[in-house]
């Protein structure tokens, strides 16, 4: 087994998406798509996305990888950079809330918790950049969702805000994940456990 690491997605970086994430354009796509579409059919370019969204906020993607093979993907940005969110009945998104659009794991990788690896660097990116909240849309199946489905963000602490038969719009406050670790801290030296020592994440606003 390789090193594995973590990585911001750059335009040099696009090429080693996962399928078929690295042309699935569902999301910024401006026409209403029907839930059944099929991602691995895709043939988006997102070169136009990432420059877009890279220059106008900043760093909106990570990867797993591992020996250079990407093991899982995930992908976030305001609500404004994707046109699809407006057909949702159950949106929109919170304006003080992050999207997730995408949170991909390939089957073969499955099972090893590279997807709640993924959630907890995206958290802690939006934490540090002053964001109070994060949002995405799930199904209770997993299958043909590009964002994961319901189940697991209920079991990662995120909480339904609107829910149909099919699919829930769930949301994490990030101002408690922040709270927690302040709590753990102060339980830790109240009981004369060492801390490990880390730069503290900021407190949103």
């Amino acid at each position: 087994m390789g090193r594995r690491s973590i990585v911001p997605v750059t335009l040099e970086r696009l090429p080693a998406l996962p399928a078929p994430c690295g042309c699935c354009g569902f999301w910024e796509n401006r026409e209403p798509a029907s839930l059944d579409i099929d991602f691995a059919a895709g043939n988006t370019d997102k070169k136009d996305w990432y420059e877009n969204v890279l220059t106008h906020w900043g760093s909106c993607g990570r990867l797993v990888l591992e020996a250079e093979q990407a093991l899982a993907y995930a992908q976030y940005a305001p609500a404004d950079f994707f046109p699809q969110l407006q057909y949702y009945a159950l949106g929109p998104v919170s304006p003080d809330a992050i999207f997730l659009s995408c949170l991909f794991v390939p089957d073969r990788f499955r099972g090893r918790g590279l997807g709640k690896l993924l959630v907890n660097t995206v958290q802690k990116d939006l934490i540090k950049r002053g964001y109070r909240a994060v949002e995405t849309f799930a199904r209770r199946a997993p299958a043909k969702n590009p964002s994961g489905w319901t189940e697991f963000y209920l079991a990662n602490g995120w909480q339904v805000i609107r829910e149909s038969s099919l699919m829930s719009l769930l949301r994490l406050d990030l101002r408690t994940v922040v709270s927690w670790q302040i709590n753990l801290d102060s339980v830790l030296e109240s009981l004369s456990i060492p801390v490990p020592r880390q730069a503290k994440m900021p407190v949103p606003g």
